[in-house]
């Protein structure tokens, strides 16, 4: 097809998209003030049309960005949860006013024993929101996922156990989503995950949500385009890049971070995404999401590709956060030039690539038979009933062993409690060492301490409990429904 025929057939939206994790904690975090009026600063600039905004723990922070981009976007919202924080951290903005928004908390979140980690503390969940743009309908998941705090973590570890559990809640929120409105109103549905999943590609946690949802990594075909092309990898590090001048969550001079370059970037990762799905009105197998639309005869299509954008202000040198930016551009578009629906076939275009240029088109005598759609339907349900089932198996033998656990704990600590009162009596009977007032006393706030210990203990554990059993029992109902 020609470049003019392309042109008049392909008419479109586009998307230009950000997300960031903004760092912005309370006394902790360095330059938190001037970082974010930075941040502000560089979004009301730029005027991307969607923002996803992650740690952002303090309101007047967002109050601060919401204001400062009030002409850019017609929506705005620091979404709040029950924590003690009182906010989710997470924010959305959008040229567009949502027809519904939505927080959905993660059922487990870290351990309040370990009080300096901080994300028990923090409520995380899921931030969605849905806007109409035209005849596409957008939804929107901002989310920020339990940190990862030693690089060699084991799969099996407590954090760990709890980012598999968020990806697989994660994942059905968005599935549930889909399958509520994908056969309603809108002709297509575009699904945009953005944030901070403290997971890397590589990593099972992305693997099962990547797996369960059919979404698509932005990132994932432009890392091949440019290793191609001969340009630096290093880009696509969002946590621990060597110019970044927090690297590690410590702050280092720009030049110590020059110096480092190249050198440590292989301890970076990528753990910051902008994640999509398109799902046209007909397109019901996630497998398969570029259907024609028999009504309009027209096959739409999306398209993602790399965007620059700054992570530092150009002012002062300083990074936006301690994690990089990142920032993509959606394309979605409508073409006569697809596969019509004939018999035993069913129209299909997997262009997922991430521009037009570079885009293959399908010829329009060919066609995919049912059987083949089903085998790829099988294998991907395969697959997923794969990462489902080891989900399944790693929490129930977490949660196996966190009883375990508690159970020593408990014990432990009433023995503790008997070992003191007994030495006090000890102490009382043959030493005259204490008074009996002070030994009833002492053996009071003993006791007394012993049963608020075991209180607390028993609520937490039996909180984190309920939450695995949650995340178990909805693992084992759908793992039974695929088979």
């Amino acid at each position: 097809m020609s470049d003019s025929n392309r042109e008049k057939n392909l008419s479109g939206i586009s998307l230009n998209i950000i997300t960031l994790n903004c760092w912005g904690l309370l006394f902790f975090s360095k330059h938190r003030r001037q970082r974010i009026q930075a941040i502000a600063s560089y979004l009301n600039e730029q005027k991307y049309d969607l923002v996803f905004l992650q740690e952002l723990w303090v309101r007047a922070d967002f109050e601060l960005i919401k204001q400062t981009t009030s002409s850019c976007y017609k929506f705005a919202h620091l979404f709040s949860t029950k924590s003690i924080l009182g906010t989710s951290g997470l924010a959305i903005l959008s040229k567009w006013e949502p027809s519904y928004i939505s927080f959905l908390p993660y059922s487990v979140n870290g351990s309040p024993f370990r009080p300096w980690h901080g994300d028990w503390f923090t409520g995380k969940g899921v931030a969605y929101a849905r806007v109409e743009i035209e005849d596409l309908r957008v939804h929107l998941f901002c989310t920020h996922m339990h940190a990862q705090y030693n690089d060699k973590e084991a799969l099996e570890d407590q954090y760990s156990i709890h980012r598999i559990c968020q990806s697989f809640q994660l994942g059905k929120f968005i599935n549930m989503t889909r399958d509520l409105v994908s056969d309603v109103g809108r002709s297509s549905d575009l699904f945009i995950l953005a944030g901070d999943l403290n997971t890397s590609p590589e990593e099972f946690p992305f693997q099962l949500l990547e797996s369960l949802t059919g979404l698509h990594n932005c990132y994932n075909h432009t890392s091949m385009h440019e290793a191609d092309s001969g340009l630096d990898l290093s880009e696509f590090i969002t946590c621990g890049h060597s110019d970044n001048t927090y690297s590690g969550g410590h702050f280092a001079s720009p030049e110590t971070n020059r110096k480092k370059k190249n050198s440590d970037n292989s301890l970076g990762k990528q753990i910051d995404f902008v994640l999509y799905k398109l799902i046209n009105k007909r397109g019901c197998d996630r497998t398969l999401e570029c259907h024609q639309i028999s009504s309009s005869e027209k096959n739409i299509r999306c398209f993602a590709e790399k965007i620059k954008c700054s992570s530092k202000d150009p002012y002062t040198g300083l990074s936006f956060s301690d994690h990089q930016p990142v920032a993509v551009r959606l394309r979605i578009s409508k073409s006569h030039f697809c596969p019509r629906m004939s018999g035993d076939s069913i129209s299909n275009s997997l262009n997922l690539s991430l521009d037009g240029d570079n885009s293959d088109e399908v010829p329009a005598n060919s066609f995919i038979h049912h059987n083949e759609v089903n085998s790829i339907a099988e294998t991907s349900r395969e697959t997923t009933n794969l990462y489902l089932d080891r989900a399944l198996k790693l929490t129930r033998f977490y949660m196996n062993q966190n009883k375990a656990f508690k159970q020593r704990f408990t014990y432990s600590l009433i023995i503790l409690g008997l070992f003191l009162i007994l030495f006090m009596l000890i102490a009382f009977s043959f030493y005259n060492i204490l008074s009996f007032i002070t030994l009833c006393f002492s053996a009071f706030v003993v006791i007394l301490l012993l049963v608020i210990s075991l209180m607390i203990i028993e609520i937490t554990f039996r909180y984190e409990q309920h939450g695995l059993s949650t995340v178990i029992e909805d693992l084992n109902c759908t793992l039974m429904k695929s088979h």
